[in-house]
């Protein structure tokens, strides 16, 4: 796990964020916390309803379905191509 991510308090631990995906509250504390926005984050799952509170929440959202489609899509979104959804 990268420190910023760990300094962020998104992975184990006493600052872990406190709620959990699907809540979209999860997705708007884990954007504040790394000072990103939204609309510049690419979600992963494997987990449809998560994917939709991570679409809601205003984050790209994409349903792993293998990992040569999901290289493809990060490789894409990284791009500036546009989002496909679930």
């Amino acid at each position: 796990m990268s420190q910023r991510v760990r300094g962020a308090g998104l992975g184990p631990g006493p600052r872990a964020a406190a709620a959990l995906n699907p809540d979209p509250q999860a997705f708007e504390v884990t954007c504040a916390r790394l000072e990103v926005r939204p609309q510049d984050c690419l979600f992963i799952d494997d987990f449809a309803p998560n994917i939709v509170a991570a679409q809601e929440a205003g984050m790209h959202g994409y349903l792993f379905e293998d990992n040569a489609r999901t290289i493809a899509r990060i490789e894409a979104h990284l791009a500036g191509e546009p989002t496909v959804s679930p």
